[in-house]
């Protein structure tokens, strides 16, 4: 018998900072490494940065649907803050707008804001770890993002990363959990975002509930 619909639950930590206040960008890169901006196909070697988001989420073994995965980012507008080292990509962070925002499920909560960018899937190599580089590509971002006219920024994180949760909140201002429930039917997807309206923004460095998840 075929399904009439599925659905999916998850829990986020929705992080954000104000672009319109004074803020300090003080971070250098290890020596060794390389950070770039990609805007379009032709600023890095494709197939590394490629190899790497296989490396991160395992999507496919098939190069040519990873391939066309990152492409697509690419050509919707968003760009890459990328880590290299010896010419091989080894670090990203994502950054898109609108449409990124449009696109993706869980960012729905978010459709309604105006000048608002949105960071999405970061990785770090684990042999390139424990050089504060996901603390250095989010500046990087946010930074590019506040030169490009957008007034507030937004990073959604899972619960149960502890690492990323701990690196993030020394970047952002204030936080607060989204509960996301999406239902498919045929030919229609519908988002949800349980008591969103009841959850209220919290300050990053004043939370025992964002230190304990850190832990």
């Amino acid at each position: 018998m075929r399904k009439i619909f599925q659905y999916w639950t998850d829990t986020y930590f929705l992080f954000a900072r104000d672009l319109e206040k004074e803020m300090e960008f003080d971070y250098r890169i290890p020596g060794g490494y390389s950070l770039i901006i990609i805007k379009s196909e032709k600023d890095v070697n494709l197939d590394s940065l490629c190899s790497l988001w296989a490396k991160a989420y395992h999507s496919s073994k098939n190069s040519l649907i990873v391939k066309n995965r990152v492409k697509s980012l690419i050509r919707r507008g968003d760009v890459c803050f990328c880590v290299l080292f010896q010419g091989k990509a080894v670090g990203m962070a994502w950054s898109g707008g609108k449409k990124a925002i449009q696109e993706i499920d869980f960012a729905q909560i978010l459709k309604r804001e105006k000048l608002a960018a949105l960071g999405h899937h970061d990785f770090v190599d684990e042999e390139h770890r424990g050089h504060g580089f996901q603390k250095i590509l989010s500046l990087s971002r946010v930074n590019y993002a506040k030169k490009n006219g957008f007034t507030k920024y937004y990073v959604f994180v899972g619960v149960k990363n502890a690492a990323s949760l701990k690196n993030l909140a020394k970047v952002f201002n204030e936080y607060k959990i989204v509960f996301h429930l999406k239902i498919d039917i045929p030919l229609r997807t519908f988002n949800f975002f349980p008591g969103a309206n009841r959850e209220n923004w919290a300050l990053c460095q004043e939370n025992n509930n964002l230190r304990q998840a850190c832990e």
